[in-house]
């Protein structure tokens, strides 16, 4: 499921009512995928946790480590998992929709956030710029939780 984070309020408060626990379907377009540097982050790779790690710098005792505040522990790679940002809209309206993990690759049409994470290290902007513009404009149908 996808969650809504923000649009016209009233347009959000409108589908609530309509519909059963803020559950909603929209057949419409991605108009816009937000390419940041938030489009994804670095997890924890314990499968109980996956909770945002951080990059140990050259001033602590493991440098080049990824640290896990919640489990407390360092670890020699993350993984990384998309978090992004897309304007969806159809005929009516459109809303700005936070993508997660799954939906998120499903949206970049496969492309997995370990792969866009590769390119960005490597600095290739064209295939980026790419994969972002193939997402644009496709016509999809959304299950929304708002």
């Amino acid at each position: 499921m996808y969650e809504v984070i923000y649009g016209d309020p009233e347009y959000v408060k409108t589908l609530q009512r309509e519909k059963d626990g803020g559950i909603f379907h929209i057949s419409g377009y991605v108009i816009y995928v937000k390419n940041d540097d938030k489009t994804y982050y670095l997890a924890c790779p314990e499968e109980a946790c996956r909770r945002k790690v951080y990059e140990n710098t050259g001033h602590s005792e493991q440098p080049g480590k990824y640290r896990c505040d919640h489990c407390n522990r360092c670890f020699d790679s993350a993984i990384p998992f998309y978090m992004m940002s897309c304007k969806i809209g159809d005929c009516s309206e459109s809303l700005y929709v936070s993508f997660y993990r799954q939906a998120a690759e499903a949206i970049l049409n496969g492309t997995t956030a370990e792969q866009l994470r590769r390119l960005k290290d490597n600095g290739d902007t064209v295939e980026v710029e790419e994969i972002f513009r193939k997402a644009a404009f496709r016509h999809l149908t959304f299950t929304l939780k708002a």
